[in-house]
């Protein structure tokens, strides 16, 4: 493998996001773990946090970078042990909707003032200037990423 000074800023941003999102699972793996919840678990929560009221898991899956599948399969999870409520959806009877139940809600509420904690401990040296910064390329590059495909460009 190449050495990474070698690589596009490009190739080596998302080289980085590879780790970065590798070591953010870990370190959410052992945040939510006292709750009996894992990283995909908190991050199912979090999205139908999000949503205001119900979430398919569809929409889990794109608010959190999830397979429709693996955000499926968290929701189940999450529902049997009661942390979200599974209703059905009239608009579509093959996508079951998900709420937060009140231990759903609770448990989140938990978790997210652990990260809390944990965020400051990370950001400590961090200038919000630059994390802005990074938060807007990856923003825009997500963008175009999930924006409509355009022709293939340098495959042969």
């Amino acid at each position: 493998m190449q050495p990474t000074a070698s690589l596009t800023p490009l190739s080596r941003l998302t080289l980085l996001v590879f780790r970065a999102q590798q070591a953010i699972t870990r370190d959410g793996d052992r945040l939510a773990a006292p709750w009996g919840v894992t990283a995909a678990q908190w991050k199912a929560l979090g999205a139908v946090s999000l949503a205001e009221g119900s979430a398919t898991a569809a929409a889990v899956g794109r608010r959190m970078g999830m397979s429709r599948q693996a955000a499926a399969k968290q929701a189940r999870i999450l529902a049997e042990r009661g942390l979200l409520e599974r209703r059905e959806n009239p608009a579509d009877a093959r996508a079951p909707v998900y709420s937060l139940t009140p231990l759903g809600r609770a448990t989140l509420e938990e978790i997210g003032a652990v990260w809390s904690r944990r965020g400051t401990t990370l950001a400590k040296g961090l200038d919000d200037a630059g994390l802005d910064g990074a938060c807007g390329v990856l923003e825009n590059l997500l963008d175009r990423l999930e924006g409509p495909p355009g022709p293939p460009t340098g495959w042969t």
